[in-house]
């Protein structure tokens, strides 16, 4: 991370900026990144480009991310992946988020069903049963992974990964 990555305002000090090209934060693989149960990823992100699909953030195993959020999919709006027993589970909503405006996106999954969320209102789910598979490889923020793009914005506030907290209150 270098100085020149560093926003200068953010919504809570000092965002990191993505170049939708090469820039990402690598976290090392390690255990306590496993979240077989339950799980809540969430951030604040300003996005400047919604084609394409565009990681917020993800965790790699083998052969992809186990679980992951994105500012864009392939169907246009945010979404989220995990991977569980059973196989892949997505959700998605077809609706860009904002360029140039903060917008909080967060996915959750209780062990029952995968969540998103976009400024505290849920706005997509599905049915999932099992647990998420375990991952050998990195926390990837804002860069690219193997059904993933490149994030170009800001980033602020990324939380993951956190443990499920069911009822939790999202008002932002």
């Amino acid at each position: 991370l270098e100085q020149q990555d560093l926003a200068p305002a953010a919504l809570f000090g000092r965002g990191v900026a993505f170049n939708g090209k090469s820039s990402s934060l690598t976290v090392a693989g390690r255990p306590v990144l496993d979240l077989s149960e339950a799980m809540t990823l969430s951030a604040w992100v300003k996005p400047q480009a919604a084609n394409g699909r565009r990681t917020i953030v993800a965790r790699l195993g083998r052969g992809g991310a186990t679980y992951a959020v994105h500012a864009t999919t392939g169907k246009g709006g945010p979404g989220g992946v995990s991977l569980v027993a059973r196989g892949t589970k997505r959700v998605a909503v077809p609706d860009d988020l904002p360029l140039g405006k903060w917008t909080h996106v967060a996915l959750t999954y209780d062990g029952s069903r995968l969540r998103l969320y976009r400024n505290a209102e849920e706005v997509g789910s599905a049915a999932v049963a099992g647990s998420i598979r375990d991952a050998n490889g990195p926390l990837r923020i804002g860069g690219r992974v193997p059904g993933g793009g490149w994030f170009k914005g800001v980033l602020d506030e990324v939380l993951a990964p956190l443990r499920a907290t069911p009822g939790v209150d999202w008002t932002v």
